[in-house]
């Protein structure tokens, strides 16, 4: 018996020392990536796989899915769609509680009175206000499935910034999710937070795996599953975001419900 418990409690010290494995993960300057990383590693751990990240910097969005595709990166959060559900293999687990659904503009500050006049989708849709996506992004799918004017931006998307700020690129907004706007309008002074809409349609982020890291998969979401029932996964959200949520007010902003394709 004596030389049972022995065996075991050095399998449990070896187990406990035994390094973290890492997964390698893009991350950007404005730090946009911080709740996502969190989250994973916190995840990993209550499934008691735990890992550490290794990050790729400022990948340009075009090159994420190829680099996940090649296994340059282990894993990435994307909207879920049907063709990253065939490349990649994804964990169905919604990441924001549906926050990434929920949409507010950055624009002009010149335009607030013409986006205020604006009480519905279809008065979007009549305004003639265009807007800019990345190309190929879910977004592009939803505003041409409620007929709103878009501009599909190929390359790197965070021009999209300058060009809807130039006011002669034939853009006028960029939807921006309520997680992200914030940050992103401290980082672009010539734009604002519209302040009165909130467009929501029926989508989350999703985290997606190479190949390479399939194995994650099951483990993921068993500890994406157990941080919903702890109350971690929404304490993180507060902790990253609650301050941004709280700021854009909103219980007071008009809401515009998307039709979802």
């Amino acid at each position: 018996m004596k030389m049972r418990l022995t065996i075991a409690a050095l399998s449990l010290l070896f187990s406990a020392a035994a390094p973290a494995q890492t997964l390698k993960m893009a991350a950007f300057s404005d730090n946009t990536h911080a709740y996502y990383h969190a989250l994973l590693v916190e995840a990993l751990a209550a499934a008691q796989k735990p890992v550490t990240v290794e990050r790729r910097l400022d990948v340009p969005q075009p090159r994420i899915g190829s680099m996940l595709e090649d296994g340059s990166l282990d894993v990435h959060w994307f909207v879920q769609s049907p063709d990253r559900d065939q490349k990649f293999v994804g964990v169905a687990v919604p990441l924001t509680n549906g926050l990434i659904g929920q949409r507010v503009l950055l624009i002009r500050p010149v335009d607030q009175d013409r986006f205020a006049a604006i009480q519905s989708v279809a008065d979007l849709k009549a305004s003639g206000l265009v807007g800019g996506f990345g190309q190929g992004w879910f977004d592009v799918a939803v505003w041409k499935a409620n007929s709103l004017p878009v501009m599909e931006q190929a390359g790197e998307w965070r021009t999209l910034y300058k060009m809807v700020a130039a006011g002669d690129r034939k853009v006028d907004y960029f939807s921006r999710g309520v997680t992200e706007i914030g940050a992103e309008a401290a980082a672009n002074p010539d734009l604002a937070i519209e302040k009165n809409l909130l467009l929501v349609y029926d989508r989350d982020f999703r985290f997606y795996l190479s190949q390479q890291a399939k194995d994650y998969a099951a483990p993921l979401a068993e500890g994406l599953a157990r941080l919903q029932q702890s109350g971690k996964q929404a304490e993180l959200l507060k902790t990253h975001f609650g301050a941004a949520l709280s700021a854009l007010g909103m219980d007071t902003r008009r809401k515009l419900v998307l039709t979802t394709p």
